[in-house]
């Protein structure tokens, strides 16, 4: 080989080693991009702050997936997300413990007790004693000392649940879902933006105020019954409960035929059983075993009850015919317990709606959904739940969101429920009462008749239940009576255990005062003010500085 040729080959080796350096060089050290930064799992506090810029809610967990840091109005596709359930919230007014099917009554309701039975039945299970608060609860996921509503909102009350509160329904619309009220409101509607669909929901329709006429919706000279902010003038005649039904089909249909991809939240709010006790005379003939029911309100209980167990199956029914039931979980609940004055029974609970006792508060509740496992199918959880606890499980259980950004008293209880893990709850907080006031309430025009603060202490903490009464009410206890029960031992509440367990006394009312910090002001008590349409005279309404939304 002649010397040019050796000479050749030498530079062509050098050059193709420069060559080969430089680039892999250039390939060792280039900079990632930005999507390439985003595909790296351990990045999630950059993604977070990106996600949070956007005002997305994202799910809890150590890494973010990059399809949530999509634009809010930006659809994913369905198979790059995850299920997010349909919600059926169904909440009974003033259903007695034992006036369901399930429970060993003679009232017939077999749809409400297929679900029941074929779902997961509530056996500790607690709202407030009445109406407004048991609601407030639901929609803030706070103790009722906590969200400012201690007592039933008269119709016409000039004030509303306090609107610094963030709702339910607004939290689940940041996470995707459509929001639907239909039935009772009851949370005050003296000015516009107490009013439903300024609290969250994008439909309203039914009634703002406590109690109406069954059929002519007249509450106190005025007609209650609305379509968002207008009067349903042709429902007039209607029975309530079955106008509700209607609409919540209405609702289900339209949300399937919009072939929308994000899910639903119904509220279906029934009036029924609650008083006066009105139903068509077809609900009590239907059933011949009725016709031996005594006395006359009993029977039209019954009657009312029959009904909304016929309306739930209707509801059930359109979520089967538009292909949604697979993935929706539905909710029943009574949000106190029965009033003996409408003749409701609580056996063998005692007490009834408006009291402290275990018939007040421990209401009838299931859930069914085919998204519950076998195991638990069939089959009753007796972990404590509460009212409040529906926040953050439909938040951060079912739709993927996060309640870090409000302070909350609910705990998630969804795998709990689905799955069958303990909860938890280790107690549930009905009232603070006078432990947080230091001064009695009962004899105290300051404090009760101007404040409306509930008198009573009463806390259930694992097996055991408080209740300070402080309160005259109950013809079977003293105001000044300390009451201590093993409700899991003593379901009736007959035994007081208060003189021999001091330190559990001592213990449970130091649990409550730990809530006295967090209190805060009731909403007036007894105001009047019921305007004619939902912007007439809305000056009386109470929503002064305390009460301007502070972001929490």
């Amino acid at each position: 080989m002649s010397t040019f040729v050796k000479y050749f080959l030498l530079m062509c080796l050098c050059f193709t080693f420069l060559y080969l350096s430089f680039n892999l060089r250039n390939l060792q050290f280039k900079p990632r991009s930005y999507k390439d930064k985003m595909d790296i799992a351990d990045d999630s506090n950059e993604q977070s702050t990106l996600a949070a810029a956007e005002g997305l809610l994202l799910p809890r967990g150590t890494q973010t997936a990059q399809a949530d840091l999509l634009p809010v109005n930006k659809v994913e596709h369905p198979m790059e997300k995850p299920s997010r359930p349909h919600i059926v919230f169904i909440l009974a007014d003033d259903l007695g413990w034992s006036d369901i099917g399930y429970h060993g009554n003679a009232v017939h309701t077999p749809f409400i007790d297929q679900l029941a039975n074929t779902g997961v039945k509530l056996g500790n299970y607690y709202a407030q004693p009445n109406c407004s608060p048991s609601r407030a609860s639901f929609l803030t996921g706070k103790y009722s000392d906590r969200n400012g509503i201690q007592h039933a909102f008269r119709d016409g009350q000039a004030a509303c649940l306090p609107l610094y509160h963030r709702t339910l329904p607004e939290i689940l619309k940041q996470n995707g879902y459509s929001t639907h009220l239909v039935g009772k409101w009851h949370l005050g509607h003296c000015r516009e933006e107490c009013l439903p669909y300024n609290r969250g929901f994008d439909t309203f329709f039914g009634m703002l105020g406590g109690s109406s006429n069954l059929f002519s919706h007249i509450s106190h000279g005025n007609y209650d019954f609305w379509d968002q902010n207008k009067r349903a003038m042709k429902y007039k005649g209607v029975y309530s409960a079955e106008a509700y039904g209607e609409k919540a089909v209405e609702v289900i249909e339209n949300h399937a035929n919009s072939k929308n991809e994000n899910p639903m939240f119904l509220f279906l709010s029934f009036q029924v059983p609650h008083e006066p006790q009105q139903v068509p005379p077809s609900y009590i003939n239907k059933w011949k075993s009725y016709a031996n029911v005594k006395p006359e309100r009993r029977k039209k209980l019954f009657g009312q009850i029959s009904c909304m167990d016929e309306v739930v199956n209707k509801v059930v029914n359109s979520l089967k015919h538009n292909h949604l039931w697979n993935n929706t979980v539905v909710i029943f609940s009574s949000d106190n317990g029965g009033p003996f004055r409408n003749e409701a029974s609580n056996i063998p609970l005692r007490g009834q709606k408006r009291t402290h006792f275990e018939g007040g508060i421990r209401v009838v509740g299931f859930v069914n959904s085919p998204l519950l496992s076998a195991e638990v199918q069939g089959k009753t959880f007796n972990g404590l739940i509460g009212i409040a606890d529906w926040f953050p499980t439909f938040i951060e259980g079912m739709a993927g969101g996060q309640t870090d950004r409000v302070d909350i008293d609910g705990k998630n209880v969804w795998d709990s429920l689905r799955y069958g893990t303990p909860s938890p709850r280790e107690d549930y907080v009905i009232s603070v009462g006078e432990e947080c006031l230091g001064v009695p309430v009962r004899n105290n025009t300051k404090y009760w008749d101007t404040m409306g603060i509930d008198p009573r202490t009463s806390i259930r903490s694992g097996p055991w239940k408080l209740i300070v009464q402080q309160d005259d009410t109950d013809p079977s206890t003293k105001p000044a009576d300390v009451l201590l029960f093993n409700v899991d031992l003593d379901i009736t509440e007959s035994t007081n255990l208060a003189e021999e367990n001091e330190d559990i006394v001592r213990r449970l009312r130091q649990r409550v005062k730990e809530y006295c910090s967090k209190t805060v002001p009731i909403v007036s008590f007894k105001t009047k003010h019921f305007p004619k349409s939902s912007n007439d005279n809305q000056k009386g309404c109470q929503l002064d500085e305390k009460y301007v939304r502070r972001g929490n």
